[in-house]
C-alpha cells in the first residue's frame, strides 16, 4: 500500500491567476460553489478541493469532475493541473 501526500488549499481564482487563464464571473462563482476548504471530504460528496502539491483538483463525484472539466475545457492553461475523483 502506498501513501499519497497532498498539501495546500487553492481557490479557483488563484489557480487561474497562476496558470494564466481567465474565468468569467459566472464560471468563477460556480467553481467556487463546488470547492471546499476541507481536504478530507468523503467520496460521494458533491464538492472538490484544490491541492497545491501536487497541483491537483480532487472531486468527490464524477459529476463534479465533469463540470470542472466542462468549464476548464477550451481554456489555455499554462502548466499542469491533475484531476482525480475520490473513490474511498
Amino acid at each position: 500500500m502506498s501513501t499519497i501526500v497532498q498539501l495546500g488549499n487553492y481557490t479557483f481564482r488563484r489557480l487561474a491567476e497562476e496558470h494564466g487563464f481567465t474565468l468569467t464571473p459566472d464560471e468563477l462563482a460556480e467553481l467556487e460553489g463546488l470547492r471546499t476548504d476541507e481536504a478530507s471530504f468523503a467520496a460521494g460528496t458533491p464538492k472538490c478541493h484544490i491541492f497545491d502539491i501536487p497541483r491537483r483538483i480532487v472531486s468527490g463525484t464524477p459529476e463534479v469532475q465533469d463540470r470542472v472539466l466542462q468549464i476548464l475545457r477550451g481554456k489555455t492553461v499554462h502548466g499542469e493541473i491533475q484531476l482525480a475523483v475520490r473513490t474511498a
